[in-house]
Formats: C-alpha cells, sequence, structure tokens
C-alpha cells in the first residue's frame, strides 16, 4: 500500500511538471555533426564533405526572454571527391554565434522560440608547400521553430531561418529548414537527431546530441 502511494504521488509530480513546462531552454549541448556542401565549380563531384563537434549552451529568462550561443569546429574529409587524407592539404572551419529571443510555452506539450542571431564561419585551407590562406563569412539570420512533445518521453521540433550571408567579396541570402528529434529518458538529459538543409546553397547538414537540461 505505502509504495502504490509514493508511485501515484511520483507519477502526479511528474505529470504537473510536464503539463507546466515539459521542454527545458536552459541547457548546454555536447554534439557531431556531419556537413555537405554541393559546389557549382565545372568539376566532377563538385561538393565538400566534412564533420566536427559542436557545442551550444540555452538560458530563458522567467520573462521568456532568450540567450543562446554555439560554437563548431570541424574539418573537410573530401573535397570534389577526393579525400584529402594524405594529399597534403588539410581545410579546417569553426563557427560561432549567438541569438537573442524568446520562447514561450504556448500549450501543455508545444512550445515556440524565436530571434535574431549573429554567426562568424571561418576557413581555412593548407597545402603543403605552400602555406594556407583564411576566409570568414558573417551570418545575420532571423528565425524560430516549434518543439512538440508527441508522448512523454520523445519530441518533435522544426525550425526555419531566412540567412543573409556577408563575405569578403560578395553578399548573399539563403533559407534554411531544419527537423528532428530528441528522446528525454530523465529529467536532466537528452539525446537529439536533426537535419538541416539550405535551400539553394544545397548544404546538408546532419547532427547528434547530448544535452544536460537544468
Amino acid at each position: 500500500m505505502k509504495k502504490a502511494l509514493i508511485a501515484a504521488a511520483v507519477a502526479a509530480f511528474s505529470s504537473t511538471a510536464m503539463a507546466i513546462e515539459p521542454h527545458s531552454y536552459n541547457y548546454v549541448e555536447l554534439g557531431w555533426f556531419d556537413r555537405t556542401e554541393e559546389l557549382d565549380v565545372g568539376l566532377p563531384n563538385d561538393e565538400l564533405e566534412g564533420d566536427g563537434y559542436s557545442l551550444a549552451g540555452s538560458f530563458r529568462a522567467e520573462s521568456g526572454v532568450l540567450f543562446q550561443f554555439n560554437y563548431s569546429d570541424g574539418e573537410i574529409d573530401r573535397a570534389w571527391g577526393e579525400d584529402l587524407s594524405g594529399t597534403g592539404v588539410s581545410a579546417d572551419y569553426k563557427k560561432y554565434g549567438v541569438l537573442v529571443g524568446a520562447a514561450s510555452q504556448a500549450t501543455e506539450r508545444t512550445s515556440f522560440w524565436g530571434g535574431v542571431g549573429f554567426d562568424r564561419e571561418e576557413l581555412e585551407v593548407a597545402v603543403s608547400g605552400f602555406g594556407s590562406d583564411t576566409a570568414e563569412v558573417d551570418e545575420i539570420h532571423f528565425g524560430g521553430g516549434v518543439r512538440h512533445s508527441l508522448v512523454d518521453m520523445l519530441e518533435l521540433n522544426a525550425g526555419l531561418r531566412a540567412i543573409h550571408f556577408r563575405g569578403e567579396d560578395d553578399n548573399d541570402s539563403d533559407v534554411e529548414v531544419s527537423a528532428g528529434l530528441r528522446f528525454q529518458p530523465v529529467s536532466l538529459v537528452s539525446i537529439g537527431a536533426s537535419y538541416s538543409r539550405l535551400l539553394d546553397f544545397e548544404t546538408e547538414i546532419v547532427k547528434a546530441d547530448v544535452r544536460l537540461q537544468f
């Protein structure tokens, strides 16, 4: 009888917590990503392939104001269909940025977020015997997304961003769409997988992450 009462109390508390705010916007995250970018330079297999790791953090104030940061570090493994390992060519890239916006729990299982962000991406290419060169691209973006809990431990999320790119030689714009799933076996930890794509540039990113929520 005592065990049954304890189990009922825990279940009631869990249901109440889920009803109030099931989606945490306060977290730190460690992830791994794989990136493929299509190019149009007149060569066979015009694409760049790379992978790396990412760090991210998010904080939501009681007022709903949202602050987020991101950092990723990776290397290009293949270019134009050629494996770069052992060729004397290396290509590394870093990306870091911030976002300021807002997040709100709309219903018991659905929340929305949105904001304006600034990112900078740095690409460094080194050729053995010829030195290295660096290119930088700034990104100003506006967008948001939705998170919906299908069941208590499984979340479906999606996002949309309009991005303006500013490089050293030219400017351009594109739209990014993303979708993902998040599994939360315990209250403090969740595991996510996502897919995103820049529509015009045909850049695809597949990501997996582990998130510590508080």
